[in-house]
């Protein structure tokens, strides 16, 4: 069995950038968060505070920000139930 060890990247925004863009953007990558990103890059590179690269890169990502927010249900104002007033008193109009 050979060892792998991943490839040191250098102290150079540009290429770290394309590096995560190449990771997360991919079409085969899926826009997936910091966690799957993070695990995709390193099985080949590594470099200093690459946690914080990503963690930045996915927080300004659109696409994943649009997506995140249609996920969330909006909030709307609480509404009355109509209840039985009697066991077995179907409350639902048929």
């Amino acid at each position: 069995m050979v060892a792998h060890f991943p490839h040191l990247v250098p102290d150079y925004d540009l290429l770290r950038t394309l590096l995560i863009q190449e990771s997360h953007d991919n079409p085969t990558s899926g826009h997936f968060g910091v966690d799957k990103t993070m695990k995709t890059l390193q099985r080949n590179y590594y470099w200093p505070n690459m946690a914080d690269d990503v963690r930045k890169y996915v927080s300004s990502c659109t696409p994943c920000q649009i997506m995140k927010s249609s996920h969330q249900r909006a909030a709307t104002l609480l509404q009355l139930l109509d209840l039985p007033k009697r066991p077995w008193e179907k409350s639902i109009p048929l």
